[in-house]
């Protein structure tokens, strides 16, 4: 049974766990929110692309055979509830949906079919029917059920909260809008 805690000031929570996974839906802010905590924790980043997105078998490797990172991790948020490697934390980054959409507008992501694919079975057995697109979905699988079967401790932070907006790798918003599908600084 996982242990939910928040985590909006501060990651001080964190400095037990090994290895940190970072997810929620595409365009919440996963990718600086774990580059923010990797460089917070002096852990290694890694990004997405070496699971190739949502392969189970790349992370349990990951997770199994290297320490000391965050891994940023949204296309894997169907797998957090099989994941049950020592010493690992997840991180749910929120954000309010009409907020990821915009995101996901802006940059042209493409990747919505996809990760439907992942929540197919889950969305026609289970989600109300007003829920649709997978941002929504995502979140109401987490909140309703997934968090609570996660067999390692959980967290969930907000984006915007302030460990993320007083970081030094921060960008406002109003210089952000011309970012990419990658936005950072640094």
């Amino acid at each position: 049974m996982s242990t939910l805690l928040r985590l909006n000031d501060s990651v001080e929570a964190l400095f037990s766990y090994s290895q940190i996974i970072v997810t929620g839906p595409q365009r919440s802010g996963t990718t600086f929110t774990a580059r923010a905590i990797a460089a917070t924790m002096a852990m290694s980043y890694v990004d997405e692309n070496e699971v190739k997105v949502r392969e189970k078998d790349l992370l349990m490797n990951l997770l199994r055979f290297r320490s000391a990172i965050v891994v940023q991790a949204p296309g894997c948020t169907h797998l957090l509830h099989d994941i049950d490697e020592p010493d690992t934390a997840i991180v749910w980054v929120r954000r309010p949906i009409k907020d990821i959409l915009e995101s996901q507008s802006r940059v042209k992501w493409s990747g919505e079919e996809q990760e439907l694919r992942q929540y197919r079975s889950f969305q026609n057995q289970h989600c109300p029917p007003h829920i649709h697109g997978s941002a929504a979905i995502k979140t109401w699988h987490w909140d309703s059920w997934q968090k609570s079967a996660c067999k390692v401790d959980t967290f969930e932070m907000n984006y915007g909260c302030k460990f993320l907006t007083e970081h030094d790798l921060w960008v406002n918003k109003s210089k952000r809008s011309n970012f990419g599908i990658r936005q950072w600084a640094g």
